[in-house]
C-alpha cells in the first residue's frame, strides 16, 4: 500500500460541465471602437483587438500633422500615458477593463527647458 502525504486529485483537463463549454471567452471583444481627442479633428474608428497600439496612435498623429513626430506626443488613457505602443490593444482592455468602445486623448509632451 501506498500512501501519499500530500492529498491531491486527479481532474479532467478540459471543461468538466456543458455550462462551462457554452460560457464565452472572458477576454476583450475582438473590435474595440475608439475615440482619439486630438487638438485639431478627432478619431473615431473601429480596431481589431490584436492590433497594436501604435496604429491608433499614428492614425492620431496624422490628423494633428504630427506624423515623424511621435516623440513629441503622448496617448493617454484617463491619467495614464500608454506608453509602450507595441502592445496590442486587447492586452490595455485586458489591464483596464475597456468593454467594446474607450477614448483617449492625444497630447503634447511638455517641453523640457
Amino acid at each position: 500500500m501506498i500512501i501519499s502525504e500530500t492529498p491531491f486529485q486527479l481532474r479532467p483537463a478540459g471543461p468538466s460541465t456543458s455550462k462551462e463549454l457554452a460560457m464565452p471567452s472572458s477576454g476583450p471583444p475582438n473590435q474595440v471602437e475608439i475615440t482619439v481627442i486630438t487638438t485639431a479633428d478627432d478619431l473615431h474608428d473601429t480596431f481589431n483587438s490584436h492590433q497594436p497600439l501604435r496604429v491608433v496612435f499614428e492614425r492620431a498623429l496624422t490628423l494633428v500633422g504630427g506624423h515623424g513626430q511621435e516623440d513629441q506626443f503622448s496617448l493617454v488613457f484617463g491619467n495614464e500615458t500608454l506608453t509602450d505602443l507595441q502592445r496590442t490593444i486587447g492586452d490595455y482592455a485586458q489591464q483596464f477593463g475597456w468593454g467594446s468602445s474607450v477614448e483617449f486623448e492625444l497630447v503634447p509632451k511638455p517641453v523640457v527647458v
